[in-house]
């Protein structure tokens, strides 16, 4: 693979976690999800503060783990359900969510794979 290849896809999979970041916690926001919610926001928020930094790398890395550990054993993020105030399950909602979740997982692993090979 040549670099400009490689750095591509880096660029794909940080567009991905970016974007991911950014529709997952606005979602969450939306439907009162605040603990998951402000999660996701300050992730997005402690990596974009480590762009140009001495220690980039190191920072990222240790935000994309504190994604990851969203996905990890028995979190509740991992078996949450959106719902309306009465408790009625929302198919849009929780469809959206698990795209949006798909993305973020796939573009966090993909980053923690292309900062850990440099």
């Amino acid at each position: 693979m040549t670099h400009d290849h490689t750095h591509g896809i880096e660029k794909l999979n940080e567009m991905r976690l970016l974007g991911a970041l950014e529709g997952i916690s606005a979602l969450l926001e939306t439907h009162g999800v605040q603990k998951w919610s402000n999660w996701f926001r300050s992730d997005l928020e402690d990596y974009l503060a480590a762009r140009g930094q001495p220690n980039q790398a190191q920072r990222q890395l240790a935000v994309i783990t504190h994604i990851l550990m969203a996905f990890g054993g028995m979190s509740e993020f991992s078996s949450l359900a959106l719902k309306d105030e009465n408790g009625a399950l929302l198919p849009k909602a929780n469809e959206r969510l698990r795209e949006l979740a798909s993305h973020l997982w796939a573009g966090a692993r993909g980053m923690q794979a292309a900062i850990m090979n440099k």
